[in-house]
C-alpha cells in the first residue's frame, strides 16, 4: 500500500508539516509519497465535473469555505486514483504523525483510522 500525504506546496507551513509527516512515516517503514493537494482558494468547480448539493444546508455551509473545498477535492482526486488503479492506498493530511508501522487490518472498501488521546 502506498500512502499519500496531501499538502499545499505554495504554503511554507504545509511544506514543513508534510516533511515532518513523511519523516515520521519513513521512520516506521510506511511507503509514502507527497501529494500536491488542491488549494480551495483557487479551485474552479466548473472544471471538476462535481456540483455542490444545494439541497443540503450542511453541504452548502461546509463547502462555502475554501479550505473545506480544497480538502474535499484533494481527497476526491485520490479516491479516483484508487478506483482507477484498483490499488489500496492510504490518504493522509500534512499534519499526521505516524507513530508505528502500517497496521495489519482486513477491511473491504474503506477503513478510517483516527487517532485519539488516552485519558
Amino acid at each position: 500500500m502506498i500512502g499519500y500525504i496531501i499538502y499545499l506546496p505554495e504554503y511554507e507551513t504545509s511544506q514543513q508539516m508534510s516533511k515532518r509527516a513523511l519523516d515520521s512515516g519513513i521512520k516506521h517503514n510506511w511507503s509514502l509519497e507527497l501529494f500536491n493537494g488542491t488549494n480551495g482558494a483557487t479551485l474552479d468547480w466548473a472544471n471538476t465535473g462535481i456540483a455542490i448539493n444545494q439541497d443540503s444546508s450542511k453541504c452548502r455551509d461546509m463547502m462555502s469555505r475554501a479550505g473545506v473545498q480544497g480538502c474535499f477535492y484533494s481527497h476526491w482526486r485520490l479516491w479516483n486514483l484508487c478506483a482507477d488503479t484498483n490499488n489500496t492506498i492510504g490518504i493522509f493530511e500534512h499534519d499526521i504523525e505516524f507513530t508505528g508501522p502500517v497496521p495489519i487490518v482486513e477491511f473491504e472498501h474503506l477503513l478510517k483510522l483516527e487517532g485519539f488521546l488516552k485519558k
